[in-house]
């Protein structure tokens, strides 16, 4: 790491660059500085900043803080990134001391990669917001209320792939617990990214609202002449939150796994978080090669109705639908009468292979 030590010692202070821009290395309205090297990114603090953060270390609420940084820990990994001390809070402290940084840092680490971190800035009256994102939930996508994967006293053995880490810069002064609604607001969009982009929960059938290891980092300017008391949805700035934050995390997302509404438009990328998966496919569809499968599964007239199936079955999962109503929907759009939704789309499925012909 002697390498990066010496480019963060170098790179410390600079000339300023444009405000707004969404590459690094940037300079912020208040001289603080965003890097990116290899599989780290740095915020490094110009002046006292006040600073919420989720990280195990110097986390919360802090005004004696000098930097903060998301930490990509993939090296090629694709499930779990081993601690480095026994606690989450130990492995923190470690990585900061690997890469060099002071120890009064705060920082989160991710097995996405830094490489396809997304920056979205939005400027209003002399304020800026800036969000940095990582973001991958495809190995451990979950959904708030899911049963839960291990309990904290029977220890844990390592970190899971993926988190959405958000990085959020303010160059105005907020308060404590006006940057504390900052982070709901944040959250907020963050599942609203995920929601519009479908992605499956892995434990539950339903959609995830994040991945079980997400955090954020905000940082505010108490020194800024510019005093803001709202940060939730009805204000200018939680609009620009919101909007800032759902730009980086769905391109965060698309860069790091392919995720995008065109993504969706397969019968199997729709349904499979209620069955729909390749075994059962094969099992219905005997007679068609795997590609001739995902050929029909992504032919329009089938993923469209798909779409349809799942949000019936998402409405029968939150009470909206009771099973019979459900049921009653699926005998109106499929001649074939079935007790299961998803049933009821396979015989549709065999029958449009039947009359399905390929290119």
């Amino acid at each position: 790491m002697e390498f990066l030590k010496n480019y963060i010692e170098q790179n410390w202070t600079g000339s300023p660059n444009v405000v707004g821009q969404t590459a690094l290395p940037m300079t912020f309205r208040n001289n603080d500085r965003a890097y990116q090297e290899e599989h780290l990114l740095l915020i490094k603090f110009a002046g006292k900043r006040r600073v919420l953060s989720t990280s195990a270390w110097n986390g919360g609420i802090r005004e004696d803080l000098c930097c903060a940084f998301n930490y990509d820990q993939s090296q090629g990994k694709t499930v779990w990134c081993e601690l480095l001390e026994p606690t989450i809070e130990g492995h923190m402290r470690r990585i900061g001391e690997n890469l060099g940084l002071p120890s009064l840092n705060t920082g989160l680490c991710t097995a996405a990669q830094i490489k396809n971190m997304a920056i979205a800035c939005e400027e209003w009256d002399g304020v800026t917001v800036t969000t940095l994102a990582t973001a991958g939930i495809d190995e451990n996508g979950g959904r708030a209320g899911d049963p839960a994967s291990w309990q904290e006293r029977n220890g844990v053995t390592g970190l899971p792939a993926g988190t959405i880490n958000l990085l959020i810069h303010f160059d105005c002064d907020l308060s404590p617990g006006v940057l504390a609604g900052a982070l709901l607001t944040a959250t907020e969009a963050k599942c609203a990214a995920i929601q519009e982009l479908q992605l499956p929960s892995l434990v539950s059938s339903g959609i995830a609202t994040g991945s079980g290891t997400d955090g954020a980092v905000l940082v505010c300017d108490p020194t800024s002449p510019i005093h803001l008391t709202d940060t939730g949805k009805h204000s200018k700035l939680g609009e620009m939150i919101g909007r800032t934050v759902l730009s980086a995390v769905k391109s965060a997302l698309f860069r790091q796994t392919g995720a995008s509404p065109g993504r969706l438009h397969d019968a199997v990328r729709l349904l499979g978080r209620f069955g729909l998966t390749e075994e059962v496919l094969a099992a219905s569809l005997p007679e068609l090669t795997a590609e001739k499968r995902h050929q029909l599964c992504r032919r329009e007239e089938v993923w469209t109705v798909a779409a349809v199936c799942a949000h019936l079955m998402d409405q029968q999962t939150w009470g909206v639908l009771s099973p019979e109503q459900t049921k009653a929907v699926g005998k109106y759009l499929f001649p074939v009468g079935s007790e299961n939704l998803l049933n009821a789309f396979i015989s549709f499925l065999a029958a449009q292979s039947k009359i399905w012909k390929p290119d």
